[in-house]
């Protein structure tokens, strides 16, 4: 069983204050198309959600972050530099030099994971999670 290999980005307030993300890199991804991935193991809705809980965070990588009060047309900038710099020729051949495989996701992605577990998680789908960690 893999965990998913990608690694994405958001920009998305938290109901509990916290920070506004920008964008995250991943600097590495084992690709093995034969493996399922965790996800396509879950069964039921709850079973997703759970998982989601539990491996979001492995989603989100490295974050790049601002504070949630930045306007959004900063954002956008902000978005879009990290994303040209993802694209950037220099600044990939420096990875490839440095042996780094670099896998962006914009920001926008990584919003809808974040909002998705903010909404779905209730105190028993947590214990629930807390348990299979154990």
């Amino acid at each position: 069983m893999r965990l998913d290999g990608h690694r994405e980005s958001d920009n998305v307030e938290d109901a509990r204050g916290g920070t506004t993300g920008v964008g995250i890199v991943e600097v590495f991804e084992i690709d093995l198309p034969e493996v399922p991935l965790v996800m396509d193991l879950a069964k039921t809705d709850e079973q997703r959600n759970i998982l989601k809980l539990i491996f979001g965070r492995q989603v989100m990588g490295r974050p790049f972050v601002a504070p949630p009060d930045v306007p959004k047309d900063r954002v956008a900038i902000l978005r879009k530099a990290f994303m040209d710099t993802m694209a950037d020729k220099e600044f990939l051949a420096d990875a490839e030099k440095a042996k780094f495989e670099i896998t962006p996701v914009p920001g926008e992605k990584i919003e809808n994971l974040v909002l998705d577990v903010y909404r779905n998680t209730t105190p028993a789908l947590a214990e629930k999670a807390g348990a299979a960690m154990k």
